[in-house]
């Protein structure tokens, strides 16, 4: 195992809130049995959480609850006066946050609705300041109308398109662009002028893909494996589910949400394997503090 120079400092960055607590744990508990390597923070907004809930969490080492920056909350909050229909994502938002938190070399976005089955230490020694996966659309060759952000299958049609589009589920940031610039820049950017025109529901995913556009680096879906596009990931970059590093259950998927689970094993034979492993390692979890 390599040792960490002490100047090193990498942290885990999640978002929760009740409903996604059980996924939070599993993610967190994964995360540190495959990554031992790993001596950082893991940093948590926590929204509207209750004191039990806080307690799970922090059964985890160096476990630290954050408050998003005001400005990102008010700028926010203006945006859900357009769009009504973004409340119940309004934290995901939070995810910008990242680029004025000061204090670390490396940054690990992880959603809660993520497990990991091998270590991804060798990340934190690329050199690039931004690396995420494709997303779905990206994966299928069509592109994203940069205007509605809803998918374009007619890519011919011309037009304000976006092609390789990426997943803000997870994604790795290097402390270079975590700085006032950027972070006013993507302020700038939380606008309801903005929003109000958009004809799919999406929060922090659209604006990371309009600041960005092509300068990041696109890891293999390894990294944010979703099982709707395991054939594409197989087809295109060779990984099976054996390689698979990172798990990602986006959307109506969330294993621990029975009736979830049972639409999905119904027509996702992926999802099923995927779902058999979360569970193994949350009885793992629930059965080393049953006898701690």
């Amino acid at each position: 195992m390599r040792l960490w120079p002490k100047k090193t400092k990498v942290c885990l960055v999640t978002i929760t809130s009740p409903n996604f607590v059980p996924g939070t744990l599993v993610m967190l508990y994964s995360f540190l049995k495959y990554n031992d390597w790993f001596k950082g923070d893991i940093l948590i907004y926590a929204y509207d959480l209750s004191d039990k809930d806080r307690a799970y969490l922090q059964r985890f080492p160096s476990v630290k609850f954050i408050e998003p920056f005001p400005e990102v909350v008010e700028r926010v909050e203006a945006i859900l006066k357009v769009r009504p229909g973004l409340a119940y994502k309004k934290m995901v938002f939070y995810s910008l946050n990242l680029f004025n938190l000061k204090g670390y070399d490396k940054y690990f976005y992880i959603d809660s609705d993520v497990f990991f089955q091998d270590s991804i230490e060798e990340l934190v020694d690329m050199d690039h300041t931004l690396m995420c996966c494709k997303d779905s659309v990206s994966y299928k060759g069509f592109a994203k109308d940069g205007d509605t952000f809803e998918m374009v299958q007619d890519i011919d049609r011309g037009g304000n398109l976006w092609f390789r589009t990426f997943n803000a589920g997870i994604f790795f940031l290097d402390k270079a662009l975590v700085n006032r610039k950027v972070y006013q820049s993507l302020l700038d950017l939380l606008d309801p002028k903005l929003y109000e025109g958009l004809g799919r529901p999406t929060t922090d995913q659209f604006l990371l893909n309009h600041f960005f556009r092509n300068d990041y680096h696109i890891l293999p879906g390894i990294y944010n494996y979703r099982v709707n596009l395991a054939e594409h990931i197989k087809t295109q970059e060779g990984f099976s589910f054996e390689d698979v590093k990172i798990f990602h259950f986006p959307g109506q998927k969330n294993p621990w949400m029975a009736d979830q689970v049972l639409r999905m094993v119904l027509k996702n034979k992926v999802y099923w394997r995927a779902f058999q492993l979360w569970n193994k390692l949350y009885m793992e979890m629930l059965e080393e503090w049953s006898e701690g």
